[in-house]
């Protein structure tokens, strides 16, 4: 869909008349009633854009086509700007009363370019390019950051390597803002938005800005840096395997997969769109530890039962009782007991390991007290909703006693 009200009289003004190798020596003289008229008439301009794409947008009614509209001139306009900004030192060489058009014109074309990004911020396509505009303020951001809250934070979160990891990002994108290397709107965005947030927990006294705090604010902004990611599950491991008991070692590790998972990541944002978001990563990393210590537990306890011959004592049979519950269904209310405190032990595992065994149910008189602990981690919705019914005609016995 081509634009119905044409950048063309903007595009003449900047690739013609204050285009440095196509001005005449004989034309570079303005009178300063010319440049008035100039500077008017960009501002004309600007508010000609503006009213019509206000009116475009009211319109039509199909998001598509506002959105191949609104983002096919924010793309220009992103273009003009660059080539104004690219010119600036020819043109005020040739002639410094251009001083004054180049510097309306220029502010003129990021009052456009905000204007969009404020007004029509949900039909943007964050893959474009950014301004350069975006790209000097964000340079300014960064080196006060580096030089102001980069020593506030190490001190307050007591973890250098984890905030190494954060400011190393910001260093390198520092270093292509430098360069002026093209940045995509999504690119500028997602950091202009880190930066906010370190700046708002940086601002928070010591018991809420510390290690714990920076992993959450970098989980909620999908900082999906494989550095990151190493550093967090390396963190994982250490305090897995400081527990020498590999049953104990599982039941922490899906306890910290739990936490994980119950905390909240924001959509359609990432640090590096070209990778795989965090929850992800990390998510197919508990699954292979998880799925490790588990071959790991069944392989220590294979020998063991081995090493039992005909000969030995065997012990009494234990007399179980029935549950009209299935394993399932009995894993989720011993984990749920648990959780509440209802029934205490000194961890989960040893809950399932005490209670299980004398359990049984229709279906199945030996239960594996760590299959059924296993299941308490993987519920079918089925099961939930079964549970909570019995429960529920239990509430209505109870207050009938």
């Amino acid at each position: 869909m081509a634009c119905r009200y044409s950048l063309d009289w903007l595009d003449s003004l900047i690739n013609d008349a204050l285009n440095p190798s196509k001005l005449k020596s004989d034309a570079d003289v303005k009178t300063p009633d010319q440049i008035q008229c100039i500077k008017l008439k960009i501002e004309e301009e600007k508010h000609k854009y503006q009213n019509y794409l206000d009116n475009e947008v009211f319109r039509l009614l199909e998001e598509d086509k506002i959105e191949v509209l609104i983002n096919q001139y924010y793309s220009r306009l992103i273009f003009l700007y660059y080539q104004v900004w690219q010119r600036k030192t020819g043109i005020l060489l040739r002639n410094s009363l251009f001083k004054e058009i180049h510097l309306v014109l220029i502010h003129s074309l990021e009052e456009l370019i905000s204007f969009i990004e404020i007004r029509f911020a949900s039909y943007l396509n964050l893959n474009q390019t950014a301004s350069i505009a975006h790209l000097l303020v964000l340079k300014k951001e960064l080196k006060i950051v580096d030089m102001l809250l980069r020593p506030e934070l190490e001190k307050k979160v007591g973890d250098k390597p984890l905030t190494n990891i954060v400011f190393n990002i910001l260093d390198t994108i520092l270093s292509t803002t430098k360069k002026y290397t093209p940045m995509t709107l999504g690119e500028v965005t997602y950091i202009k938005e880190l930066v906010e947030k370190l700046k708002d927990f940086s601002g928070q006294d010591y018991t809420m800005c510390n290690a714990a705090g920076l992993n959450e604010l970098l989980i909620y902004l999908n900082f999906n840096s494989l550095d990151y990611i190493h550093y967090f599950t390396q963190t994982i491991n250490a305090k897995i395997t400081s527990h020498p008991d590999v049953t104990d070692q599982l039941d922490n590790l899906l306890l910290y997969r739990k936490e994980f998972n119950q905390k909240h990541i924001k959509t359609n944002i990432a640090l590096d769109n070209n990778e795989k978001d965090l929850r992800t990563l990390i998510g197919n990393w508990f699954n292979q530890e998880i799925l490790y210590l588990e071959n790991k537990q069944r392989l220590s306890i294979r020998p063991l039962q081995e090493r039992i011959t005909g000969t030995e004592k065997r012990p009494e049979e234990v007399q179980k009782i029935s549950c009209a519950l299935s394993v399932d269904q009995l894993s989720l209310f011993l984990r749920s007991a648990a959780d509440l405190q209802i029934i205490k032990a000194r961890s989960l595992n040893t809950i399932f390991k005490q209670i299980v065994p004398y359990l049984s149910t229709p279906s199945k008189a030996d239960i594996s007290w760590d299959s059924m602990r296993s299941k308490s981690y993987a519920a079918e919705k089925r099961d939930k909703e079964i549970l909570v019914q019995t429960l529920e005609r239990m509430v209505k016995k109870v207050r009938e006693y």
